[in-house]
């Protein structure tokens, strides 16, 4: 598994783990088994927890639901799902129909047009489930022309299209398009500026800002709402909007030095920043990682232009919700550890993962030891694991919910505050982040489920009881 290592510290697993804590927010985690020695159940077809849900549309499902059933003629492939909506009523997933020679995605067991190609991995769902959204491919005479496919109706066909990104309203679905040397940006099917190359999409919170890197010569300049910044001998993908959408900050190289830029002017020069910077919630603090030595030791976190001690690494730093805090893990000879507030933890071998709880009181995360993993929550160390993922607090941040595997017993479970209340076994796993519902009192999740009675490999969202 990706995120297991053994022994000393493995560097170029933490490099790759900063990358993607950068691009991604969300996880999949499906283990391969094949036995369990716990029984296995199926969940029931209807459950209705008593509780009116709260948050604000889309409304989080709350009734186990069976959303499909994978026919054995249905060969899936890699990076092709399932992809569960952000609320929990829809599952879409890719095949390919060699017969055909053709690739077709498959929503809530509904099969949709097919395609010469389909970018698997392009499959994304608006945040409010509504829409959904992947790369499709035509293929001819040895030139491949590519667009994009929204709720099954086609966008214009291009040299080359790459992954959408929906804006957190789901109102705009923009992508990077590519008509012989020169590429653009399309917003709701409008073109825009010609550049020679363009990196990164990147919607303010409110959905009213598209912001983006383009690259024209031998010199890259940020582009927001169609309106093109100063220009830079290079600008990294680290860009970053506040939670109020009303300041944009990103890394610039500017005569062999690297600068903070924020809201347009120039801040602190470092030989060498890395990402990502992290604003606090209330927007008023920047995070970030700099060094003096070019990749050597002495990395530091500076926040508001405050340097913190120098480790020989440091990375994922983490703004508490009432951002009187801020934590991040650090390296010091072969030990790692978290600190908060410029407070040392406990060392460990490895540590990762790191969340606050909504009410900012409690930390959890990942440690290893002896190449086994547990969750540390305060200070207190969780039952010893082969591995363990993506823990998750209850609004009231009185439970917490996370996902753990065991080697021997080739099992993989769901557990809360220390009891593991589901197992899953051969060919199944977990698609999705869990969920509490808004009163805590149930932890939802997208997962496989083999159906030994029938021989089906059944995609389900599920809904767990864990008063």
């Amino acid at each position: 598994m990706p995120f297991i290592t053994q022994g000393k510290t493995n560097w170029k697993y933490i490099l790759i783990v900063v990358i993607l804590a950068a691009i991604v927010g969300g996880g999949i985690f499906v283990y391969q088994w094949w036995t369990v020695e716990k029984e296995i159940t199926v969940p029931e077809e209807v459950k209705v927890p008593e509780e009116k849900p709260t948050i604000k549309e889309p409304t989080l499902n709350l009734t186990t639901t069976k959303l499909a059933t994978i026919p054995e003629e249905h060969f899936l492939a890699w990076g092709g799902g399932p992809f569960f909506s952000p609320d929990g009523r829809k599952v879409a997933y890719m095949y390919a129909n060699h017969a055909k020679s053709k690739e077709f995605v498959v929503v809530n067991g509904i099969e949709g047009k097919g395609y010469d190609q389909i970018q698997g991995w392009t499959l994304l769902f608006s945040p409010d489930s509504q829409k959904l959204a992947y790369v499709a491919v035509k293929v001819g005479n040895g030139f491949d022309k590519r667009f994009i496919v929204i709720n099954g109706e086609e966008g214009k066909i291009y040299d080359d299209v790459d992954q959408p990104v929906f804006s957190p309203d789901s109102k705009k679905i923009a992508y990077i398009a590519r008509e012989g040397d020169k590429k653009f940006v399309v917003v709701n099917g409008k073109e825009g500026k010609t550049y020679d190359d363009i990196k990164g999409l990147f919607f303010s919170p409110d959905g009213q800002k598209l912001a983006y890197i383009a690259e024209e010569g031998d010199k890259e300049l940020v582009v927001v709402n169609g309106q093109e910044g100063k220009a830079y001998e290079r600008i990294t993908e680290h860009l970053v909007f506040s939670s109020d959408s009303q300041r944009m900050a990103y890394v610039a190289r500017k005569e062999d030095k690297e600068i903070i830029v924020l809201n347009g002017e120039e801040s602190r020069t470092y030989p060498l920043i890395m990402g990502p910077l992290v604003f606090s919630p209330d927007g008023q603090k920047l995070a970030y990682i700099a060094n003096r030595e070019k990749r050597e030791k002495g990395w530091f976190i500076v926040v508001n232009d405050k340097e913190s001690k120098p480790y020989d690494f440091v990375w994922n730093p983490v703004f508490s919700p009432d951002g009187q805090k801020i934590a991040y893990m650090a390296i010091k000879g072969d030990k790692s550890f978290i600190v908060v507030n410029e407070e040392e933890r406990k060392a460990y071998e490895e540590v990762l993962q790191l969340v606050f709880s909504p009410d900012s009181q409690r930390i959890v995360y990942e440690a290893k030891k002896e190449g086994k993993s547990f969750m540390v929550v305060n200070g207190e160390e969780g039952k010893v694991y082969d591995a363990v993922a993506w823990p998750a607090f209850s609004s009231d941040s009185q439970k917490i919910a996370y996902v753990a595997v065991d080697e021997e017993m080739r099992a993989q479970f769901i557990v809360v505050d220390g009891k593991e209340i589901r197992v899953f076994g051969y060919g199944e796993g977990i698609h999705t982040n869990l969920q509490f519902s808004p009163n805590g009192e149930y932890v939802a999740y997208g997962a496989t489920i083999f159906n030994e009675e029938k021989e089906e490999l059944e995609l389900w969202w599920i809904v767990d009881e864990v008063k």
